[in-house]
């Protein structure tokens, strides 16, 4: 009824990209029952997600062929393998892909020297960014310097030993154990 092979059309699904609002995992549906050219537009979506590239082809389907397919997805960072993706292992009808979150594609850049005043001894950085479209470049580039202060201020407090935590409570003054107060049980 398909007439890729199944190879073929989950890698097809993975090149489309979403975006939304979402925090928990998505279960969408792509339900075609003619024939014709499948792409990323017959996604069934709801208000928090959005797909970026909605001419991204999938698959295309024979006369008198139907297909559904049912695609999770889901925020993250990084990259995730196929073997982490599904936690429960029991569902046979699930291929769980490697995922790459990263919605930069492609980065460039370039070191100028440039003149300040009287001095030529500065340099300008040209950074060129491409992305999926679902961010833009400058927002990826201010998430990831973000990113990278948030790391480097660690290095701060190198060899600094961490101040001890005052408790609220430490103003109570707490009665003596009975062996410290010269206190025995016969004393009653």
């Amino acid at each position: 009824n398909v007439v890729e092979d199944v190879l073929d059309v989950v890698t097809n699904i993975k090149n489309i990209v979403f975006k939304g609002t979402f925090e928990e995992p998505k279960k969408l549906v792509l339900e075609v029952g003619k024939a014709g050219v499948v792409t990323a537009k017959h996604i069934k979506l709801d208000s928090e997600i959005e797909i970026v590239n909605k001419d991204c082809y999938i698959s295309e389907v024979s006369d008198g062929g139907k297909l559904r397919i049912e695609i999770l997805v889901e925020k993250g960072i990084g990259f995730k393998t196929a073997e982490y993706s599904n936690k429960d292992q029991s569902e046979i009808d699930v291929i769980d892909v490697d995922t790459a979150f990263s919605p930069i594609t492609k980065v460039n850049h370039e070191v100028e020297n440039i003149r300040v005043g009287k001095a030529l001894d500065y340099d300008r950085l040209i950074l060129d960014v491409w992305t999926n479209g679902s961010v833009c470049p400058e927002d990826a580039v201010k998430e990831a310097a973000d990113i990278l202060m948030d790391r480097y201020m660690l290095f701060k407090t190198i060899n600094v030993k961490p101040e001890e935590e005052k408790d609220e409570k430490s103003d109570i003054t707490m009665p003596e154990p009975i062996k410290q107060a010269d206190i025995t049980p016969d004393d009653g």
